[in-house]
């Protein structure tokens, strides 16, 4: 049983409004009535929670545990376990720094803003340098989104054993780099921001340390472009991490 649904349908939104914008940002502002409609595409890039889905190594599985069934109760409940860091899924400051701040100490504002894409499928290694980035940097800092997304790859491996074993990550230096951009936000289709290896996660410290936080396990980059789209990751939970709802507006066409 998925906790989350698969898709989202994407379609004509506010219609009959058009939206003050910002072509650097990728944002939009108030609506002004006008005669044409803007169509905007909701994107789902959250993995479903369901009970067999890939975890972390030495995580619990998730639990669905039956609480009322229509049959006898007259409604369907259900009680659910699952580690925080489960699926898509946001880390906080707290969850590698003592005394750091955890996602219900975070206004809502942290968890949406205008994104940008980098693809760095063609890098040379499995880690994502400060190198991979460099070509990116220009466009980052003239349009100085809220959110760095990045496009590793890893998605096509998501299920098998090596995609967080052997999976795309962040040297050091290139998760120092994204943390000096003044971002509220980094998210990429990895299992993690660190190799498993890593037992002092320096990618983490670097990234939450600046205030930066980490998205994990999204999906479905492939239809975003490179910027022009608003980010949305809305954690349920308010501890060191949380499964979010990951999805983005992108502009479409207009009638």
């Amino acid at each position: 049983m998925p906790l989350l649904p698969n898709r989202c349908q994407a379609g004509p939104l506010f219609r009959g409004f058009g939206f003050l914008a910002s072509p650097a940002q990728g944002g939009y502002s108030r609506p002004m009535q006008r005669a044409s409609a803007v169509f905007l595409d909701l994107v789902d890039l959250s993995w479903p929670l369901r009970p067999d889905m890939p975890l972390f190594p030495g995580d619990p599985p998730l639990e669905f545990q039956r609480l009322g069934a229509l049959e006898t109760h007259g409604y369907l409940s259900h009680l659910v376990r699952l580690p925080a860091h489960s699926g898509t899924h946001m880390d906080a400051p707290g969850h590698v720094l003592a005394g750091g701040a955890m996602l219900a100490d975070l206004p809502l504002s942290r968890f949406a803003g205008p994104g940008a894409l980098l693809d760095l499928r063609g890098r040379a290694d499995l880690a994502v340098t400060a190198a991979d980035l460099s070509p990116h940097l220009p466009g980052l800092r003239a349009q100085a989104p809220a959110f760095a997304l990045l496009r590793t790859g890893d998605e096509a491996r998501w299920g098998q054993s090596e995609y967080f074993t052997h999976g795309a990550h962040l040297t050091p230096e290139a998760a120092a780099l994204l943390a000096g951009l003044d971002l509220s936000g980094v998210g990429l289709d990895a299992g993690s921001a660190d190799p498993l290896d890593a037992a002092d996660l320096p990618a983490h410290k670097a990234l939450l340390g600046a205030g930066t936080l980490i998205v994990e396990n999204l999906r479905n980059l492939e239809a975003l472009p490179a910027r022009g789209f608003h980010f949305f990751c809305l954690p349920v939970l308010g501890g060191d991490g949380s499964p979010v709802r990951a999805a983005a507006l992108v502009a479409g066409a207009t009638a």
